[in-house]
């Protein structure tokens, strides 16, 4: 914005001093990124941004003036992989960013497999049974079949897929 002061001298805001990231907690299979309010007066909205695997920063979130506390937290569900997460929190101002608070944090995928499979031989199908894990990283299965004389012969790349689905 354009400003004067008393002296009718043209006065440039300086950019907002940034946030700072106190934590980052994986939640389940989430991310909690906690970050304290910036030292600058009258910021319009606060940023966060993240990365996956040093990819490049996706908007996640933004904190209208409403939702302003000295500590706020933002729960990152928007990432579909495993790996480093890393996040940047900006305070804006007048249209002008802080330099980012950054961090980051590793998150691990739990175990996706299914459980209590089991398969009965109705002679000409199979009638298969399964508990889906609960996981929000597993959006469907696939189910390989392989018949072979020795288990130790057995592999997926001499399987047939016979089941793909979340059913």
């Amino acid at each position: 914005s354009t400003k004067f002061d008393s002296n009718s001298t043209y006065v440039v805001d300086a950019n907002p001093a940034s946030p700072s990231i106190t934590a980052t907690n994986v939640v389940g299979e989430t991310i909690e990124v906690v970050f304290n309010a910036s030292a600058t007066a009258d910021i319009d909205y606060y940023q966060v941004w993240s990365s996956a695997a040093s990819g490049s920063f996706d908007l996640i979130a933004q904190i209208p003036e409403s939702d302003f506390a000295s500590s706020m937290t933002v729960i990152d569900a928007s990432f579909s992989i495993t790996g480093t997460m890393s996040y940047r929190v900006y305070a804006v101002k007048n249209g002008r960013y802080s330099s980012p608070a950054t961090d980051s944090q590793a998150i691990s995928a739990p175990t996706l497999d299914v459980g209590s499979l089991s398969v009965v031989n109705l002679n000409t199908a199979y009638y298969i049974q399964y508990n889906m894990p609960e996981s929000r990283f597993v959006d469907h299965v696939e189910i390989y079949m392989d018949s072979e004389a020795v288990q130790g012969n057995l592999t997926r790349t001499g399987a047939t897929l016979v089941y793909s689905g979340n059913n």
